[in-house]
């Protein structure tokens, strides 16, 4: 959930600084509501792939055995 909230978050950032130079070289169509609709459904998809594709990783490393399982998936051992 991280990584996507974070690939979010950084090509929102992309987009909203590319709105600011584009408002500052007099680009009228900058702040227009079609373009940050645009920008926000590219952060939106840009973070739920790459959840999605870290949930996926995630699951293939645990089918091969690379990841350790969670501690609440293996009964406890203590004697």
């Amino acid at each position: 959930m991280r990584l996507g909230l974070i690939a979010g978050a950084a090509v929102g950032g992309f987009f909203g600084i590319l709105s600011l130079i584009g408002a500052a070289t007099g680009w009228e169509y900058a702040f227009a509501l079609s373009t940050l609709l645009f920008y926000l459904c590219v952060a939106a998809f840009a973070g739920m792939s790459m959840m999605g594709i870290g949930y996926f990783e995630r699951w293939r490393q645990r089918h091969y055995g690379h990841y350790p399982h969670e501690a609440g998936d293996e009964p406890d051992r203590r004697a």
